[in-house]
């Protein structure tokens, strides 16, 4: 169902094992992302100090099984380290209020 609310993130650590990951791969670095669609896949532009750097097309399965994945990841963090992390436009707005 399109309304259907993403399942609640578990929480597990996950090893990647040795040789699972192309040594060849392209390695990518993004402090900064802007997401677009089409009617038939998710568009991911990864951005670097303001910049686009890269696109990542994917589809919208993919799309909503990485979010899972992220949730997860980020949930371990946080509940590790005792911090919520912050998001981009949340600092943002933070920055607007202390500048206004």
């Amino acid at each position: 169902m399109v309304d259907e609310p993403l399942p609640e993130p578990t929480v597990e650590e996950v090893n990647i094992p040795d040789g699972q990951i192309n040594p060849n791969a392209v390695g990518l670095y993004a402090n900064g992302v802007m997401v677009g669609h089409t009617a038939s896949d998710i568009a991911i532009i990864l951005l670097r100090n303001g910049i686009n750097d890269a696109v990542l097309n994917i589809s919208f399965t993919t799309a909503k099984s990485l979010v899972g994945e992220l949730q997860k990841a980020i949930k371990r963090i946080e509940e590790k380290t005792g911090h919520e992390i912050m998001t981009i436009q949340y600092i943002k707005e933070k920055m607007e209020e202390e500048d206004s």
